[in-house]
């Protein structure tokens, strides 16, 4: 109750939210001196989350500019969410984490893929090191279906590539606290800024701060930034180029 009540103030639409007699899924996390972390997930009512609570709410995965979907709940659900999506024409974001295999069969219904350098390396078998392993690996995800992969790289930014473009971003520079919740702030942003119809430049601009944010307070929920946090932050550095 307490957390659907903090959503709500946050102005989010619970409507979609099922209450189930198993306790809200958790993570552990560590941290080091870098802000770089190690997380243990309990999926708790996650792990409950079926494909009939899916085809409950097509009518608002049809509205929907984006579907974005990861992979702490069964991944059966998952697969099920992409081929409904893709079946009714709704756009489908996928960040890939935890990382886990995936079946080949989906990759050619993913609109855009969000692997950071971990997942990416399982879903493509290369050790992503160097910057020519992130293009080779992000090619073979290219080559399996997937329309778009986005890259995650940290501090190093992040990596575009799609059929006819690929090349790197740099990151902003912060002092990083805290990368628990980078991703999936980089993958909401990016969604946010593709759902407002901004260029590719400005929509990888803008996710970018949205992760760079992130890292510069600790814990998951809490460290998410407004989004005048990030207009304004991008001012910022506008000014100082």
């Amino acid at each position: 109750m307490s957390l659907k009540k903090s959503l709500l103030q946050e102005g989010i639409d619970i409507k979609a939210i099922k209450d189930v007699d198993t306790p809200t899924g958790n993570a552990f996390i560590t941290v080091d001196e870098k802000g770089n972390n190690t997380i243990l997930v309990f999926p708790g009512a996650n792990g409950g989350l079926d494909s009939k609570w899916i085809y409950n709410f097509t009518d608002e995965i049809k509205e929907a500019s984006y579907v974005i979907l990861q992979l702490e709940i069964p991944l059966c659900t998952v697969i099920d969410a992409i081929e409904l999506s893709h079946k009714i024409g709704t756009r489908i974001i996928l960040n890939p984490a935890p990382a886990q295999e995936l079946p080949k069969e989906i990759f050619p219904q993913i609109n855009i893929l969000t692997p950071n350098e971990t997942e990416l390396a399982l879903l493509t078998g290369i050790d992503v090191i160097t910057e020519d392993d992130v293009l080779k690996a992000s090619n073979i995800l290219i080559e399996k279906g997937v329309q778009k992969v986005v890259v995650t790289l940290g501090e190093k930014g992040c990596f575009y590539m799609d059929r006819e473009n690929h090349y790197f971003v740099k990151s902003f520079k912060v002092d990083s606290v805290d990368s628990t919740a980078a991703g999936d702030a980089f993958t909401a942003g990016f969604a946010i800024a593709l759902a407002e119809q901004r260029s590719l430049n400005d929509t990888l601009k803008f996710a970018s701060a949205v992760g760079a944010l992130t890292v510069t307070k600790t814990g998951a929920q809490e460290s998410l930034p407004f989004r005048a946090d990030v207009e304004n932050f991008l001012r910022m550095v506008k000014n100082e180029e």
